[in-house]
């Protein structure tokens, strides 16, 4: 859960200005809590499917992987709706939903619930007969042995292929590309289109918290940003490997989420008058919703 100013020492008589960006930050993925993590993904089928209902019990498109999977699952709902296609959300916090990797070293994740989603993707797959399109979207680049920027220092993340691995950038970046591939092959050999979300940029603080401060203090909100030149040295590289598969592999699309979110020079919390984050990486339901008209499925025909 993101940062929310009720809980953090501002009063609701304060700017109104506080007041919608409070209500704004708060707004999170009505799925989230009901049918996100290990033992929610095949808890409720009917109250998690969003879009239009199910058709003979199979979904037409799923979206997988970690927490910013999760918050990418209101975009998807409002795309499935206008495409009349049935979805649901296949994710677990911290986790990679691609095969082939054996453990991933995390402060946020363990062996256990990541194997779990590995285990549920392959059934939900293999009992939705109708599926025509997977969604994939995470924190990519924690994945490819990139540090985690945070407030409290550098976390590095390690993917591993065996547990004799290696604990290094360049053999996690290894695994990462062989799973990759690996969840390519297993989706489009069954004919499902995959559509690879790109990073949303973190901002490496809790940027509502710095927008709400500026509010009270009289300052620029629009100064809340992180420079370009920061977020493009840590994302360029796994975005031109989503899209470089992308342009070379039939039946695989990508979205890069930075055109709509950045301009030249600054990466802002604000975009088009729209507060984005509900904590310093995640979108918040409302931008989520909002980010949606930037992207667009792939075009396909309901199985009958």
């Amino acid at each position: 859960m993101g940062w929310q100013i009720g809980k953090s020492s501002w009063t609701f008589n304060l700017d109104p200005e506080i007041r919608r960006l409070d209500m704004i930050a708060r707004s999170v993925n009505v799925y989230r809590r009901a049918c996100s993590g290990p033992r929610n993904i095949f808890r409720d089928d009917e109250a998690c499917t969003f879009g239009r209902p199910r058709t003979l019990g199979s979904c037409d498109i799923a979206i997988f992987g970690d927490s910013y999977a999760d918050a990418y699952a209101p975009a998807m709902n409002l795309l499935a709706k206008g495409a009349g296609l049935s979805g649901r959300q296949i994710t677990v916090g911290g986790c990679l939903a691609l095969l082939g990797y054996c453990e991933i070293i995390s402060p946020y994740a363990t062996e256990a619930r990541c194997r779990a989603l590995r285990e549920a993707m392959l059934r939900f797959v293999e009992g939705n007969s109708r599926l025509q399109i997977a969604v994939l979207a995470h924190r990519w680049s924690i994945y490819t042995g990139t540090d985690l920027y945070s407030d409290a220092g550098p976390q590095p993340f390690y993917l591993l292929g065996s547990s004799q691995d290696d604990r290094s950038e360049q053999r996690s970046l290894q695994v990462f590309r062989a799973s990759l591939a690996k969840i390519i092959n297993f989706f489009v050999g069954r004919a499902i289109h995959i559509l690879l979300l790109g990073e949303v940029p973190s901002l490496g603080r809790d940027p509502m918290r710095c927008v709400a401060v500026s509010i009270k203090g009289g300052l620029d909100k629009y100064a809340c940003h992180r420079p370009a030149t920061g977020v493009h040295k840590r994302l360029d590289g796994v975005n031109r490997l989503l899209s470089e598969i992308a342009n070379r592999r039939s039946g695989v699309s990508f979205y890069f989420p930075l055109e709509a979110m950045c301009d030249e020079t600054s990466c802002s919390p604000i975009v088009d008058s729209v507060y984005m984050y509900r904590d310093g990486g995640h979108l918040n339901r409302i931008r989520a919703e909002d980010l949606s008209r930037s992207m667009r499925l792939p075009e396909i025909r309901p199985r009958q």
